[in-house]
């Protein structure tokens, strides 16, 4: 998981925005047979980049 999250680190400036990214391609992996860990993953990342960049916004 950390290897898998240092590879799409994101810069702060548009840390939504990519894990709104990550999030939708989460979900279309979701929809493919066998993927679902991986989908899973890439969702619990971007939904953690968009907490942590509406964190910083409220700072």
């Amino acid at each position: 998981m950390k290897k898998l999250r240092k590879m799409f680190e994101n810069d702060r400036k548009n840390r939504e925005a990519d894990g709104a990214a990550l999030v939708m391609l989460g979900m279309m992996w979701l929809m493919l047979d066998g993927m679902m860990p991986l989908a899973i993953t890439f969702m619990a990342i971007g939904l953690g980049d968009i907490a942590r960049g509406r964190k910083e916004k409220n700072r």
